[in-house]
């Protein structure tokens, strides 16, 4: 089967089109680390931006002697001024715990109540797929995402929340299949300036290697599509999420 042919069946909602994007993330400071640029530019826009936090971040830090409520607090004060920088509408927490046992499903219950609240035309996660992921926050963050979307439509499907919402896109960040470039020249310091306001995760030393690897990784994306810098992330329709094996090639 021609895979233009695919690409039109299952062609994504531009994202460029979208009103309003949520982003769903694992910890706070992955989409900064992640999109943090296209965030800026989609905020520049006119858009208005939701990021969604599943877990509370507790457990980021390599110091035992850490209070684990105190670093919490701080993560979620440092994704505050961060999503300022980068013109975040609003931040939302589920607070679930940081490495904690709970359940995609769980996970999944909450990010429909939240995208029938929010009604996005575009959801952007991590991507659950990645080879050799091995954070579990990371693949139930990025299945209970893609589950939500899919289920949220459904009228059926959790009746106690808000009614049924469509959504029209479902991104991937942290993905090894990149089919989506965003030129976000003009954007990318913002970013650069976002994820150095999460001080508890980066010390200076850390936060300059961080730095140097996502700028020669936008430097390398932007040469793809002909601009200083470019970020990445893989965008599906969401009739591509079920019986689609071509999905990874679109």
């Amino acid at each position: 089967m021609e895979i233009e042919k695919l690409r039109q069946w299952f062609r994504p909602f531009p994202l460029e089109e979208a009103k309003v994007v949520l982003f769903v993330q694992p910890h706070p400071d992955d989409v900064d680390l992640a999109l943090g640029a296209t965030v800026s530019k989609l905020s520049s826009e006119g858009k208005k931006v939701y990021y969604l936090t599943v877990t509370d971040g507790r457990k980021g830090t390599f110091d035992p002697n850490t209070d684990e409520g105190e670093l919490a607090r701080t993560r979620k004060r440092e994704e505050e001024k961060a999503a300022e920088i980068l013109g975040v509408h609003e931040l939302l927490w589920l607070d679930f715990e940081d490495l904690g046992d709970y359940s995609v499903e769980e996970a999944r219950r909450e990010v429909v109540r939240v995208l029938r609240s929010v009604n996005p035309d575009v959801v952007i996660t991590v991507d659950p797929f990645l080879p050799y992921e091995s954070h579990p926050d990371h693949r139930k963050t990025g299945l209970a995402a893609t589950e939500a979307v899919a289920f949220a439509g459904l009228p059926t499907f959790d009746r106690e929340s808000f009614k049924p919402t469509e959504i029209k896109s479902v991104g991937y960040f942290f993905t090894a299949y990149p089919n989506t470039f965003v030129n976000v020249d003009g954007h990318f310091e913002k970013k650069l300036l976002a994820i150095e306001q999460h001080k508890s995760q980066f010390g200076p030393e850390y936060l300059r290697l961080v730095q140097e690897y996502l700028t020669e990784r936008a430097r390398s994306f932007g040469r793809k599509i002909g601009c200083l810098y470019a970020e990445e992330l893989k965008l599906l329709g969401v009739n591509a999420l079920h019986i689609v094996p071509e999905a990874v090639f679109l």
